[in-house]
């Protein structure tokens, strides 16, 4: 049985008070449903930003790719199978990384650093090593 995904509203609360940042698509929502209804407020976390998937193509997966011989699309799967999977109710799921907020992405990243370091000999430099910066795009355009 597939379940359809419940929409999830963005939404500030100041002082007590709830307020949707899209109150029209949240209105259009709640026409959809009758009768009794629950309702979950969860703070919002942080997801990765731009810049950390950019050092994970840029840098991690770049190197690891030369180093390996695999592409950087096979790296990713091989990565994210063997450091965000899991299983449930006996199947094997993966994580993608879009979803790993900026804590878990970096936990992420250093898992491959270590892995890279101890099974591949590979080191790979950490984000604020500025003179290592493969993912940052040049200012301007390039001759």
């Amino acid at each position: 049985m597939i379940r359809k995904r419940t929409p999830e509203f963005p939404a500030n609360v100041e002082k007590g008070i709830l307020t949707v940042t899209d109150t029209e698509a949240f209105k259009r929502w709640l026409w959809t449903l009758k009768g009794k209804v629950y309702v979950t407020v969860k703070k919002r976390r942080k997801t990765r930003s731009n810049l950390q998937n950019s050092y994970l193509w840029g840098c991690v997966y770049q190197l690891v790719s030369e180093h390996s011989g695999y592409t950087q699309e096979e790296t990713h799967q091989i990565f994210t199978g063997m450091f965000l999977g899991y299983e449930k109710h006996g199947r094997q799921f993966v994580r993608t990384t879009t979803t790993l907020s900026t804590i878990e992405f970096e936990d992420y990243a250093e898992s491959i650093r270590r892995f890279a370091s101890m099974e591949l000999s590979l080191w790979i430099p950490e984000p604020n090593e500025k003179e290592h910066f493969y993912y940052e795009k040049p200012a301007g355009n390039p001759p």
